[in-house]
């Protein structure tokens, strides 16, 4: 992000044919309502709306691809993405409108049927998507972009997959101590099987 500005938390970002489309994830379930600009769901506070939020992590994205892709003039749009049962019924339509769920997926990828859900962009001899290895370029090499660390009960992984189990039913991972990285552990995840 812009050298002095706080980092941003991205969930998704998908490169279309049309634009660039930034998802804010949220595997809420329950009956979401609003208070104002105030999510809740089953009446228990949820932050400010992911709308507005996710809305001005697109524009300050939009101005980063911009100044670092020369020619790129796609729009760099905006949505909610549900993944539980939590939806946009109850809430007003400027925010209904920007909330879509995993069935509707295949529906915004769609470069035909797009449109019934976002809005229409214009045509451009190049398509967005291909500008990737740009995309490439600026997310993975750039000092802008990196992997938001995990906090696992107060330990983050240092070294990934020390063993794998062969037919990749856990893994260890070495980590340290946020506060003191003289304290080690080995980390392991894996599949849960009840009986």
């Amino acid at each position: 992000m812009p050298p002095r500005d706080r980092p941003l938390d991205i969930d998704a970002l998908i490169v279309m044919d049309d634009r660039v489309l930034l998802l804010e994830i949220k595997d809420w379930n329950g009956v979401l309502t609003c208070n104002g600009d105030m999510w809740l769901v089953d009446d228990r506070p949820r932050g400010r709306s992911p709308v507005y939020s996710v809305a001005h992590k697109a524009r300050v994205l939009g101005k980063v691809i911009r100044d670092a892709i020369p020619g790129f003039q796609f729009y760099v749009d905006s949505a909610v993405l549900m993944t539980g049962t939590a939806g946009p019924a109850t809430l007003p339509p400027g925010e209904a409108d920007r909330i879509f769920t995993v069935a509707q997926l295949p529906t915004i990828v769609d470069p035909v049927r797009r449109s019934s859900l976002l809005e229409s962009q214009p045509l451009r001899p190049r398509k967005a998507h291909s500008y990737g290895p740009e995309f490439d370029r600026l997310t993975k090499t750039s000092r802008r972009f990196k992997p938001k660390e995990v906090d696992w009960d107060g330990y983050r992984v240092v070294q990934e997959n020390l063993f794998v189990h062969p037919k990749a039913v856990w893994s260890e991972h070495r980590s340290v101590l946020k506060q003191d990285s003289r304290h080690s552990a080995i980390l392991s995840f894996g599949l849960q099987y009840w009986l």
